[in-house]
């Protein structure tokens, strides 16, 4: 990764990348480093590789939060909408 970073801003680049949340990792990459936005992408997906070889639990226990959370949203929206139609008196 740079060499402009701070051992806090890596800390935290590598936590979102573990997270799998690669946008959330290239942001503070790109402001830090001042690399264009492919630049940072690459590094981004290259420090990935490389955790995933040295630190697989780590993905394997971060695998799956995305999963749940796209249920609840979708269930919050779906019972609302379903019950609002149900009292509506259905589609017409």
């Amino acid at each position: 990764m740079s060499d402009n970073l701070t051992d806090q801003q890596r800390q935290e680049i590598e936590a979102a990348i573990i997270a799998g949340q690669k946008i959330q990792a290239i942001k503070p990459l790109r402001h830090a480093a001042g690399a264009d936005l492919l630049t940072a992408k690459q590094v981004v997906e290259a420090r990935e590789a490389e955790l995933r070889q040295s630190l697989p639990e780590k993905f394997a226990a971060a695998k799956g939060k995305g999963c749940m959370t796209s249920v609840v949203v979708v269930l919050s929206i779906a019972v609302p909408l379903g019950l609002c139609i149900g009292k509506a008196g259905g589609l017409r």
